[in-house]
């Protein structure tokens, strides 16, 4: 069965797997996922809208994503979703 994706979730989707590429993490997690939602104007409004102040969980995902193990070389290397 074929699962359709509204625009949104496939832009996240696509901002995920070139964010996990390109800081050469193994796989695409969630972290990465909900990053993708925050590059959308539509998504960082209705956050700001449930909790102005939404920068400290913003930079502590940041700070996540940071933290995940890199994969060593220089070879580019195509992430699996988690």
């Amino acid at each position: 069965m074929e699962i359709k994706y509204t625009v949104s979730v496939t832009k996240a989707l696509k901002y995920a797997a070139e964010l996990a590429c390109e800081l050469r993490n193994e796989y695409i997690t969630p972290e990465h996922f909900l990053r993708g939602l925050f590059e959308q104007d539509f998504f960082i409004d209705s956050v700001e809208s449930m909790s102005p102040n939404f920068e400290p969980a913003f930079k502590y995902l940041v700070n996540s994503i940071s933290a995940l193990e890199v994969m060593p070389g220089k070879k580019m290397i195509e992430p699996e979703l988690s």
